[in-house]
C-alpha cells in the first residue's frame, strides 16, 4: 500500500514497503533504453555514401549495400543486361541463398563481403569500358582445410557509372570452372 507523507514541498507519495527507488536507478533505467533504441537504427543508405565513379568504388558500395540488406542499391549497381536476365526478388534471394557452383560449401553472400579485403588490382580493358578486380574468396574443404580460390568480378562503364556486370562473372566462373581452375592454396 502506498504511504504519503508531508515535507517541506508538499505531499510526497512513498513507494509500498519492501520497495526503494533511487534516483541512480531510475538514471541507468533511462540510459539503458537511450542505448537500446540505438541499436534499432538502419544502416545509413548506400547511396549517400558510395558513388560508382571507378570499378573500386562501385564493389565497395555492393559490398556495403548487400552487408547492409540494401537490396535496390544492389541491384542498382548491376548493368542492364544483367538486370534484364535476373529480378530485384531473384537478385536478393540469390546473394542470400546460393551457394558457388564451384564450392559448394560457400555462399554468394559470403563471396561478396569478402571481396573488398580478399582483392587484387582493378585491370582496365583496353578501351576503357570495361574493368576486372580479382577476388580471392575462402571456402572450407571436406577436411575442413581452408580452400582459396581466385574469381575475375567484371564491370562496366554504362553512363557514366561503373557497374557490376553479373553476367559475365557468372560466365567467367564457368570458363573457369572447366579450365579446371580450382584450389590456390598450395601456390
Amino acid at each position: 500500500m502506498l504511504g504519503a507523507e508531508k515535507g517541506p514541498r508538499g505531499l510526497r507519495v512513498l513507494p509500498p514497503a519492501g520497495l526503494s527507488i533511487c534516483r541512480c536507478s531510475i538514471l541507468r533505467c533511462c540510459c539503458l533504453l537511450l542505448l537500446l533504441a540505438g541499436c534499432c537504427v538502419a544502416p545509413p543508405p548506400a547511396a549517400k555514401f558510395f558513388d560508382r565513379k571507378t570499378p573500386l568504388d562501385a564493389l565497395k558500395g555492393f559490398v556495403y549495400a548487400v552487408d547492409a540488406r540494401q537490396w535496390d542499391y544492389g541491384y542498382e549497381s548491376l548493368t542492364e543486361s544483367s538486370k534484364c536476365e535476373i529480378g530485384r526478388f531473384r537478385f536478393a534471394a540469390a546473394v542470400r541463398w546460393a551457394k558457388d557452383p564451384v564450392f559448394h560449401e560457400v555462399y554468394v553472400y559470403d563471396i561478396i563481403s569478402d571481396a573488398i579485403t580478399r582483392r587484387g588490382p582493378t585491370e582496365l580493358s583496353s578501351g576503357g569500358a570495361s574493368a576486372t578486380i580479382r577476388v580471392t574468396p575462402k571456402a572450407r574443404g571436406p577436411d575442413g582445410r581452408a580452400i582459396y580460390f581466385e574469381l575475375d568480378l567484371a564491370f562496366r562503364l554504362e553512363e557514366g557509372e561503373w557497374l557490376l556486370d553479373f553476367l559475365e562473372t557468372v560466365n567467367a566462373m564457368q570458363r573457369e570452372l572447366e579450365r579446371g581452375a580450382g584450389d590456390i592454396s598450395s601456390r
